[in-house]
């Protein structure tokens, strides 16, 4: 993978071991589905997973400042590899909140992938690490073979909210 990072050592659950903002903990919302895709790729497994991993920097995902590798595992006995990237990126604000947090917010974004070799499958796990205790957005993408030259790709997110009078206005 290039250059060289601190080695990940595998949770039990994806991005467990990464903290929220500390304090006391607000009341949050259920978690709620957000989006949910599914598309057939007529591509082979290993082009799509290469793509995939080449895709930073992208100069149309301009809220995108900068990716870093912060850790990764290859385990050969089990054909794995484990991925942790860090994502600064910068977003416009609804005018409604503007004035609580200005016309941009920056974000610090955690991304974890799994590469099952085996059963030709990739996972990533991706959410917000700032902000979450007023949001917090989790996604799950999947890249899985289904056939010679087929890879199939699902894509779902959830979203939990900090409850309150505006939190109940914009949800």
């Amino acid at each position: 993978l290039g250059h060289a990072a601190p080695v990940l050592r595998p949770s039990a659950s994806p991005l467990s071991s990464l903290g929220g903002m500390g304090g006391g903990q607000p009341e949050m919302s259920e978690a709620a589905p957000l989006y949910s895709n599914q598309r057939l790729l007529d591509y082979d497994w290993s082009t799509v997973t290469t793509a995939w991993l080449h895709k930073f920097p992208d100069p149309n995902l301009k809220q995108v400042s900068s990716v870093e590798t912060v850790g990764r595992v290859l385990c050969e006995s089990q054909r794995t590899l484990h991925l942790r990237r860090l994502f600064h990126c910068t977003f416009k604000i609804p005018a409604l909140v503007q004035f609580i947090l200005g016309k941009r917010v920056q974000v610090i974004c955690v991304e974890e992938a799994h590469w099952d070799l085996q059963r030709r499958r990739l996972t990533v796990y991706g959410r917000n690490e700032t902000w979450q205790h007023l949001l917090r957005i989790d996604e799950v993408c999947c890249f899985t073979e289904v056939s010679p030259g087929q890879t199939l790709y699902t894509q779902s997110a959830t979203v939990i909210y900090r409850r309150g009078v505006l939190s109940n206005l914009l949800m």
